[in-house]
């Protein structure tokens, strides 16, 4: 069968993505999260290849409901550091059912009981509607702009198509797929002929979305990337705390129980675990869908139909045919170890990626932001204190997001216009965050003081990977960071860097180790930055014996009016130096 070459045919110029282009390829990723287990496989690529700046992840949906598919999705954006990105699922139509109904979904239900922190909706019914999800996200990118990726069943994409105008666009659903998406990529049907999970279990779906699609479709097919295995490599790193070492570990086979693949692949008998790992249907076509022809794989254009109402389908060679398919540029083993290694990479250090608050609290973290916008703006701050909840029990109750205007912080501020920008349970992307959405525009502060990064420590005895913990390393480079957004933000003011508090009664504790660890690391990254100094004042707040007294702090972490005095006296000198004085 002859492969077209890409170059040759006007339309393929919609398919063509260079690879790693200097564009980040803009991408939803709509997936069933369901049975099989190459769906988080496939996340784990596209949070890879969005850490490695080639994509940006606009959405996440998933097409089944009443199951942990939802949930499955929100933990693992949260564990690669992406809380944020919006998450639906499809109502009322499609797949759904858990593990009373499909047996092997209860691998998912068994990763929301292990990481409990990092997923908003336990039933899929209960999270947004992905068809709103779709609408919103669409309706605010630039046209031509969105790369779909599908990896389960098309009810999603069916009811997208079949939309009328509401309150994100007047347009309907066809129109606005047409205007806002570029290409669409999909996992599913057989070549050249045959029935595929994907679209067998919602034929009517699958057939709708193919004949009424408006762009290019490219077709990662089963029989493509069934010979694609991978995942032991993520299977064999040690247990501590990564969603998708778990899920290939608990359901991959041992490789010893297994035949190899070059055993298989000649028969053409499909084989799901071989000795070198899973099937790569998923994977395979997020990596496509980010990298595009040319890069590891070509494609063939032809016409995909439908046959029946039972989900079989033909496939049909046709230089002028409105599809293209898949087909092999790298061998496949070269394929796999890509994969392999993009799912078995270290996570990016999620200090460095800015989001807003993942967990639920009673602190109205929302409000708090609103409320910074509007008195910098009436404020024109002389100084700015930017933190986590230390800094804004100064001026307020932190754990309620409230600000009393306390006497104890007029007092030490008096005649200084200062803005206490601290709030609770700020982690040091969070601040990010902040500073990419509003906060210290427009001002022209002399002196910032940044206290930063005690949220981000590990604070249980051992890993906890359900909390967003940075080790001493990460924690620096987030500190870092910030002061470097805070630089080019702010370019007459003077940043103070305050080394992370003591936390902890008594010395020694591993909190105590783990700060100091950074502290040191945070001056060492500084040293040598313009208009920069880090001050490490723990020394105030602690005892000869390095304890940390409660005449100072009720929690051996934030202050009392003693321990305030005690960090207003340390600040002094740099105020004198970098602030006009109003005495």
């Amino acid at each position: 069968m002859r492969h077209l070459p890409i170059i040759t045919t006007v339309l393929l110029l919609a398919f063509t993505v260079s690879a790693k282009a200097a564009t980040p390829v803009k991408i939803i990723f709509d997936t069933d999260m369901i049975g099989d287990y190459d769906d988080v496989g496939a996340m784990a690529v596209l949070h890879k290849l969005a850490d490695q700046g080639e994509c940006e992840i606009l959405a996440t949906v998933s097409s089944t409901h009443s199951n942990a598919s939802a949930g499955t999705v929100e933990l693992l954006n949260a564990w690669y550091g992406r809380p944020d990105i919006p998450v639906g699922a499809v109502k009322g139509a499609g797949v759904g059912g858990g593990s009373e109904k499909h047996r092997s979904h209860i691998k998912y239900e068994r990763l929301l009981a292990k990481y409990p922190k990092l997923w908003r909706h336990r039933n899929a019914n209960d999270a947004p509607d992905a068809t709103d999800i779709y609408r919103r996200v669409l309706s605010a990118q630039p046209d031509g702009s969105v790369t779909i990726c599908t990896v389960g069943f098309l009810t999603n994409l069916r009811r997208l198509l079949q939309s009328k105008s509401d309150r994100h666009s007047p347009l309907d659903g066809r129109t606005l797929v047409k205007r806002k998406v570029k290409v669409w990529y999909a996992m599913g049907w057989k070549i050249p002929r045959g029935r595929e999970c994907n679209i067998m279990n919602d034929p009517e779906s699958a057939r709708y979305a193919l004949e009424n699609w408006p762009t290019p479709i490219v077709i990662d097919d089963f029989n493509y990337s069934q010979y694609i295995y991978a995942g032991r490599k993520v299977a064999a790193l040690p247990d501590d705390g990564n969603p998708v070492r778990d899920i290939f570990a608990w359901c991959m086979p041992p490789a010893e129980k297994c035949p190899a693949a070059a055993e298989i692949i000649p028969t053409g008998r499909f084989k799901d675990n071989v000795k070198e790992g899973h099937n790569c249907f998923d994977q395979s076509c997020v990596l496509a869908a980010v990298r595009g022809p040319g890069s590891f794989f070509d494609v063939e254009r032809g016409r995909m139909e439908m046959v029946g109402n039972k989900g079989d389908n033909v496939w049909t060679p046709d230089p002028a045919g409105p599809h293209a398919r898949m087909v092999d540029k790298w061998p496949r083993t070269r394929v796999a170890a890509l994969i392999d290694d993009l799912m078995a990479a270290p996570r990016t250090n999620r200090a460095l990626v800015p989001v807003a608050p993942f967990e639920k609290t009673q602190y109205d973290w929302t409000n708090r932001h609103a409320r910074i916008l509007r008195e910098q703006a009436a404020m024109d701050p002389e100084i700015v204190l930017l933190g986590d909840s230390i800094t804004h029990e100064w001026a307020g109750r932190h754990s309620i997001g409230g600000d009393d205007a306390l006497p104890r912080f007029k007092r030490a501020f008096e005649g200084y216009r200062v803005l206490d920008a601290g709030y609770g349970f700020d982690r040091i992307q969070n601040i990010l965050w902040r500073l990419e959405n509003g906060e210290l525009d427009g001002i022209r502060p002399k002196l910032v003081v940044l206290l930063a990064g005690t949220n981000n420590m590990n604070l249980k005895s051992k890993a906890d990977p359900t909390l967003a913990n940075s080790t001493p390393e990460e924690i620096a480079e987030g500190v870092i960071a910030v002061v470097d957004r805070l630089r080019r933000k702010l370019p007459e003011a003077h940043m103070l860097v305050l080394g992370i508090f003591p936390r902890g009664r008594k010395a020694g504790s591993r909190c105590r180790v783990e700060g100091a660890t950074a502290n040191a690391l945070i001056a060492a990254g500084l040293t040598g930055m313009e208009r920069v100094s880090f001050a490490d004042i723990s020394g105030v707040f602690l005892g000869d014996d390095g304890v940390f007294p409660e005449e100072l702090s009720h929690d051996a972490l934030h202050l009392k009016d003693a321990g305030f005095d005690r960090w207003r006296t340390a600040l002094q000198p740099w105020i004198e130096k970098y602030v006009p004085s109003k005495r």
